[in-house]
């Protein structure tokens, strides 16, 4: 199985970025306060959706002109462009569904809940549904490839948003749906599940005997959740399927994740989508999406972390196309993901978000600003230097260091926010430089802690970068029976360091570092600092 990383152009890209609010993209005008937010985090890239609704607003009569006019604005300005499509599900019901959809609920049957009463989610087992949903995407495709046959502008397109049943149900109860329930699995899934046979939800029919006769006895608990995820994720193939063969460019789907609260499905999270347990369905189901991509709010670190894990597999990339615009814990977060995970891409939801009422920065929001800032920096080395070992720095609450090790190396992150260097009054003195001065005090005040990435390239040669910390090294040769003097003192050690060059910079898209500014003196007299608008310090030590 191939996990797949976005194309322009013919060459790898790093898109780094963040998607508009849902309802900003009626109009080319009402995109312009998410393009003013791009440029605060440095952002490659933007993603739009498309309506259904507004693309065939009557039936079997297409209008690709905002389309267009989307596009147009988006090459304008110079970013890469990923377009959302809101078909049958958008965050499991089905809001952005043309109104001669809505109001023909013989035709395009809504799931039925256990009560008897009709949800607003579009039923997985209503053929007429996802021919009419198919038909669309594929009259768009066809287009988007006549647009743009080479990728120029456009990298990938989501089909649907957050699929699944929400809220209030497991399944459809309807009668054609409870039917295929009470029979017996698919041959299909059985034989995926005896080919893969460690698979989480293999082990799950294991314990059952590898029962086939029902979903029930196939799956217990879990059957009716299970159940949904099959038949949504075989509807979303066949769409992805038909789309593919108009226009080979890069699908994914994204996930509402199912770590919230009490984790029920159709209340916490829409019922049978791409969640973890129900995610190894998905991907056998699903072989024209090149990704299936996790939607991350956690709040904690261990959430956060599941998340990254589970969708980072030998068979899937880790994308994360939607994360919180305004937390803090994203801001450090999103290192983990990007270091420890290998991410392909990072995206922001609803990039207006981070503006206050003067289109500039919103205070609450500069700490996730500056980490987007960093990783734009960083994204051509990203995969330039996907295997080369890299360390993600960190910050817990209250800790005012962290250790790294590197093969000839030790190294200290000294958090800004806990160490001044030098400084008097609680100032930071003279060991940033003229342009960066009383940091530390900026950085208490916003509530900033120390975040980023350590990428060794050469057995001397390393590229820091990330916010609020200064990175000290020292070779492990010093490290003897008896201490060299300067070795046993933060003052002289860091003075002892031998540079070859200590240099601000970013990478290009084809992993080039491109230097713009030398430091020299009593800016590495104090070791390695970094702050979000460095970008990338790339470090020479002296052998």
């Amino acid at each position: 199985m191939n996990r797949k990383g976005f194309i322009s152009e013919g060459r790898p890209f790093f898109p780094v970025g963040a998607q508009v609010h849902n309802s900003s993209a009626y109009s080319v005008e009402g995109l312009n306060r998410g393009f003013e937010a791009l440029k605060h985090i440095h952002a490659n890239s933007v993603a739009i959706p498309l309506y259904w609704g507004v693309v065939e607003g009557q039936e079997g009569i297409y209008d690709f002109s905002l389309v267009r006019s989307i596009w147009e604005e988006v090459k304008a300005r110079g970013y890469k462009l990923i377009f959302i499509w809101f078909g049958t599900w958008k965050n499991g019901n089905a809001k952005y569904a043309p109104h001669w959809v809505k109001e023909n609920p013989q035709r395009f049957w809504r799931v039925i809940a256990q009560d008897g009463s009709r949800l607003n989610s579009l039923s997985p087992h209503c053929e007429e549904t996802k021919h009419a949903d198919m038909r669309a995407f594929v009259a768009l495709t066809e287009y988007l490839h006549a647009l743009d046959p080479n990728k120029e502008v456009l990298i990938a397109i989501q089909v649907q948003n957050e699929p699944g049943i929400m809220p209030g149900a497991y399944r459809d109860y309807s009668e054609t749906a409870e039917r295929a329930f009470r029979s017996p699995i698919p041959m299909q899934l059985s034989q995926f599940m005896k080919d893969y046979p460690n698979s989480q939800i293999s082990r799950r029919w294991q314990k059952n005997d590898e029962n086939t006769e029902s979903w029930i006895s196939a799956f217990d608990s879990l059957a009716e959740e299970a159940f949904t995820a099959y038949h949504i994720s075989e509807y979303v193939d066949d769409i992805a399927r038909a789309g593919k063969e108009k226009f080979d460019i890069l699908m994914f789907t994204n996930v509402w994740l199912e770590q919230h609260s009490w984790r029920i499905p159709g209340i916490n999270y829409p019922a049978g989508g791409p969640v973890s347990r129900t995610l190894d369905i998905w991907k056998w189901m699903t072989p024209h999406l090149d990704m299936i991509s996790p939607d991350i709010y956690q709040q904690t670190l261990e959430g956060y972390t599941e998340a990254c894990r589970d969708y980072t597999r030998e068979d899937n990339a880790l994308f994360v196309p939607e994360s919180a615009p305004l937390a803090e814990w994203n801001s450090r977060f999103l290192f983990k993901a990007l270091g420890e995970y290998k991410a392909i891409g990072y995206f922001l939801f609803g990039a207006e978000s981070i503006l206050d009422e003067e289109d500039q920065v919103d205070p609450s929001a500069w700490p996730v600003v500056g980490s987007m800032q960093v990783a734009s920096a960083l994204a051509g080395g990203l995969m330039r230097y996907k295997q080369a070992p890299t360390a993600v720095i960190y910050q817990d609450e209250y800790s005012p260091m962290q250790r790294l090790e590197f093969d000839h190396y030790y190294a200290l992150a000294l958090f800004t926010n806990c160490h001044p260097a030098g400084g008097h009054n609680d100032s930071d003195w003279n060991w940033h430089d003229q342009y960066h001065k009383d940091y530390r005090q900026k950085q208490k005040a916003e509530g900033r802690r120390g975040r980023g990435l350590v990428i060794q390239t050469s057995e001397h040669e390393f590229y820091v970068a990330g916010d609020g910390y200064r990175l000290l090294f020292m070779p492990k040769r010093l490290i003897t029976h008896t201490l060299p003097a300067h070795a046993t003192n933060e003052f002289t050690l860091t003075r002892s360091v031998d540079y070859v060059s200590v240099e601000e910079g970013r990478f290009d898209q084809e992993g080039n570092f491109h230097a713009n500014r030398n430091r020299n003196g009593d800016e590495v007299d104090f070791g390695i600092w970094v702050e979000a608008d460095t970008g990338v310090v790339r470090v020479r030590l002296c052998p």
